[in-house]
């Protein structure tokens, strides 16, 4: 897989209790003649251990969303894409993998997309700590 440098997001994960949004990444999909099968290519969310996410009974969640209007207005994709980070009662969430210092999900871009697409970050209150100065990237990677 190759990862296209100018395909990229960055953002802090909101503070506790909230929840913000990337900026958009519009990769033409609502152009003509573009195909409507699986992208063949994923966005590569790269999170950091999260040790303030510290309660088990919540996650946090970033959401992949899309735009029917251009880039106005989001919704959620369908079918639903979301990667969840449980929390990890003492440690945590970690960076997933021995010796690793950051966790890469792909996820995946399905048929029907609108048009830009955006994550939706959410960390509850009751996570734990504050987790905002954590940055996740996000990066269009082609398979």
């Amino acid at each position: 897989m190759a990862q296209d440098i100018n395909l990229t997001l960055q953002q802090n994960l909101p503070t506790v209790g909230n929840t913000n949004n990337t900026q958009t990444l519009d990769l033409g999909v609502d152009t003509a003649g573009f195909s409507d099968q699986w992208r063949q290519g994923r966005l590569r969310a790269v999170i950091p251990a999260l040790p303030n996410a510290t309660n088990n009974a919540v996650s946090i969640t970033l959401t992949l969303q899309d735009s029917a209007d251009g880039g106005n207005t989001f919704a959620n994709t369908q079918p639903l894409i979301q990667v969840v980070l449980p929390g990890v009662a003492t440690t945590g969430t970690p960076a997933y993998g021995p010796g690793q210092v950051n966790a890469a999900i792909d996820m995946p871009l399905p048929p029907g997309l609108r048009g830009p697409i955006q994550v939706q970050q959410n960390v509850p209150a009751t996570i734990g700590g504050d987790c905002s100065t954590a940055v996740i990237t996000y990066d269009w990677v082609n398979e």
